[in-house]
């Protein structure tokens, strides 16, 4: 890809997996197109499928990234109260 990507969508530890996952959607996509140019339909859709796959594992860390960030406000949150019904 021409662009990077900004990873801190993802958690840190998931970084690296979701930087090859990237570059292996490119490349599936790229072989994809490649095929259709020579009209070898069947070995596209199969890339296509195979970009697809990576784009659900990559949905897969965002998500996960976004739970735990959630999880993280709303415990957050939650020990605020309890401080302020504590001591004031």
């Amino acid at each position: 890809m021409d662009e990077s990507i900004n990873l801190s969508m993802f958690m840190k530890s998931d970084q690296e997996n979701a930087a090859k996952n990237l570059s292996n959607y490119e490349k599936d996509m790229m072989q994809g197109l490649e095929n259709v140019l020579i009209a070898e339909f069947g070995e596209a859709a199969q890339s296509f499928r195979n970009a697809a796959n990576w784009m659900d594992n990559l949905a897969l860390l965002r998500d996960q990234k976004i739970n735990i960030d959630n999880a993280t406000q709303e415990l957050t949150e939650k020990q605020k109260e309890a401080i302020r019904r504590n001591f004031f």
